[in-house]
């Protein structure tokens, strides 16, 4: 089985807590009925942009790079590496391969400081949103929900919480 890739994208809030870019997997599927249907997790919370790391993508950063190209769209990886390359500071490893990101209120953005107005999605997501931490730890594993989750749950990968909790820990730590 392919490692997966994962860029966290996050910022602090009011309240001194931070908040996480996760997003909702849309019901996507072959059009061929003889391929095999990827599991899609409808429903499901997963950080955005995330994705297997194929051996074709060179580095685990330059393959999260390009799953936010294919995932966000090209000005969405333009303006994150602008501000990467602007500070390296800001990005930071969270494991071998899953990198975070930090925007801050300050950030502009083509005269615009949301983040979210770059992004452009593709068709396997049917939303992206900025979650709080706090109830990001409240969500239920999504591996439970293979064939949908059911209405009102929350879920996310225990897997991807724990990348978040380790960064939560890691940016507590350092400020």
């Amino acid at each position: 089985m392919s490692p997966y890739v994962s860029l966290i994208i996050w910022r602090w809030v009011e309240s001194g807590d931070i908040e996480v870019l996760l997003a909702l997997r849309s019901a996507f599927q072959y059009d061929d009925p003889s391929r095999v249907q990827p599991q899609d997790f409808c429903g499901g919370w997963q950080i955005f942009p995330s994705g297997k790391l194929g051996g074709d993508e060179g580095s685990p950063l330059h393959a999260a790079w390009s799953k936010l190209r294919d995932d966000g769209g090209v000005m969405a990886m333009i303006g994150l590496k602008a501000l990467v390359g602007s500070n390296p500071a800001r990005l930071r490893q969270v494991d071998q391969n899953c990198f975070a990101i930090e925007i801050k209120e300050s950030d502009n953005f083509d005269g615009d400081s949301d983040f979210l107005n770059l992004v452009n999605l593709s068709p396997n997501y049917t939303l992206v949103a900025w979650k709080p931490l706090g109830e990001i730890l409240n969500f239920n594993d999504l591996a439970l929900y293979r064939n949908g989750v059911p209405k009102g749950v929350k879920a996310i990968f225990k897997d991807q919480l724990d990348l978040i909790k380790k960064l939560a820990d890691q940016v507590r730590r350092t400020g």
